[in-house]
């Protein structure tokens, strides 16, 4: 078979080799029988993700019907076949459990002491080989893709060693270890941030800056409520009688624009269910005609969604305060916040009582359509919400703000190690730095 080079520097001048000289399989599943409960399941696509494999998104199979069934062995590689989107996605199958791979997964088995499954693998994620595959390996049309076996198997690469394979895939478990943990460190922060809103708004912070007794420790403490038990000092009134929320304009989508010029609308597109706004080319437009006065939104202005995407978005009440430099127009969509009374509430805590659960649920229950939910200003104003002295409020401002500083700096230390750990993965697989000194220097001190 002849063969197809992938463009990928070789540095380290190693031997090329295809793929079908790598591995002593490289077959495409068949179509399983689904069924409510078995003892085998069925790996699809959804099974291979960014992150590895995950057995928990496969289907159970019929474990009678065996015959023909391609059946992953520990160490094969998974490649997604179909689809765009999914399409050259891939992972290392781990070994655990009874499975056979569908019909839209091409599995890949490393020829055993010659190929380490994780270089393997690593190597299917590069962006030089995913443009290979896109330009030598797929057929069909847009939605329609499908994985050439045949073209796949031609591709050659660049190939080191077993051996300096397996210190490159010792290099990148150690990488990954970092990375799991800091993901795991955010998940946890994540957890505590959403207890910590709830305890924050329900029991608050006391004047020694602590979290206050539950009402089951000290109920001296609270009062009943329309909302249940609140902190005596604390106070039960209707976002109205706090604040007010205004409509925004309906802009001219004739004058509406996919191009950064003008100025940029703020639309409930804009707004991320977790919380915080985002901006990307499919969510923003801009406004290239006449403003109206008093439509320009600028820094520390708070709004709110006062119309949903679509049942499932879960974004409508969501509420923000803009930070620096977020000038942007305020449609009909948005309501815009505005307290009655500064020197009494403190418009960052009035937001964080907004996006609670409690708050938003009520929102949600007396917001009308069906399709497509909408509020207006008068029900949000309407709803009940616990209110502290402004000096609490503030205090509880900034230990929630506390929480998500040390949110987005573990954020942050992600982002870089995803960056480094794609600039080093992508040095080793082309020979631009080599393992071989390590590997040298672990051999010198390996007992005869």
């Amino acid at each position: 078979m002849s063969e197809q080079r992938v463009d990928m520097p070789n540095h380290a001048q190693w031997p090329t080799t295809t793929l079908e000289n790598l591995c002593e399989v490289i077959s495409r599943g068949k179509g399983p029988r689904y069924v409510e409960a078995s003892t085998v399941n069925a790996i699809g696509q959804r099974c291979i993700t960014d992150k590895g494999f995950d057995p928990s998104l496969s289907r159970p199979h019929d474990d009678k019907v065996m015959g023909g069934h391609l059946i992953p062995a520990g160490g094969d590689v998974l490649l997604n076949s179909t689809g765009t989107g999914t399409i050259g996605r891939s992972s290392v199958f781990d070994g655990h459990g009874n499975f056979i791979v569908d019909s839209h997964v091409t599995l890949l088995r490393p020829r055993n002491n010659q190929v380490d499954p994780r270089w393997l693998n690593e190597l299917l994620r590069n962006p030089r080989f995913q443009r290979h595959l896109e330009a030598n390996c797929y057929t069909g049309s847009t939605n329609q893709l499908e994985l050439s076996r045949s073209q796949l198997m031609k591709a050659s690469v660049p190939t080191p060693s077993h051996e300096e394979q397996r210190f490159f895939a010792h290099i990148l478990d150690t990488l990954d270890t970092q990375i799991q943990k800091t993901e795991a460190l955010i998940a946890k922060l994540e957890k505590v941030k959403e207890g910590m809103l709830h305890d924050l708004l329900t029991r608050g912070i006391d004047e020694n800056g602590q979290l206050r007794p539950s009402p089951e420790q000290a109920p001296e403490l609270y009062k009943e409520s329309p909302l249940g038990l609140i902190p005596r000092e604390w106070e039960c009134q209707t976002l109205g009688e706090i604040a007010r929320i205004l409509h925004g304009y309906a802009f001219e989508g004739e004058f509406f624009s996919d191009k950064p010029e003008g100025k940029r609308l703020l639309t409930p597109g804009n707004f991320h269910r977790n919380g915080g706004l985002y901006f990307e080319p499919g969510n923003s437009k801009w406004f290239t005609g006449k403003i109206p006065s008093g439509y320009v939104l600028s820094d520390s202005d708070a709004v709110t969604v006062m119309t949903d995407l679509s049942p499932k978005t879960l974004i409508l009440g969501r509420a923000v305060v803009l930070g620096e430099g977020e000038d942007l127009l305020h449609n009909q969509r948005i309501g815009k916040i505005s307290l009655r009374d500064q020197s009494v509430n403190c418009i960052d805590f009035v937001v964080l009582a907004i996006n609670s659960q409690k708050f938003r649920h009520q929102v949600v229950a007396e917001a009308t359509g069906t399709t497509v939910r909408h509020t207006s200003p008068e029900r949000m104003m309407s709803v009940k919400m616990a209110t502290p002295p402004k000096a609490e409020q503030l205090r509880i401002d900034s230990a929630y703000r506390a929480t998500k500083t040390k949110i987005h700096s573990e954020k942050s230390t992600l982002r870089k190690l995803n960056y480094e750990k794609a600039s080093l993965m992508d040095d080793l697989l082309t020979g631009r730095v080599r393992v071989t000194p390590l590997l040298d220097q672990a051999q010198a001190t390996t007992p005869a």
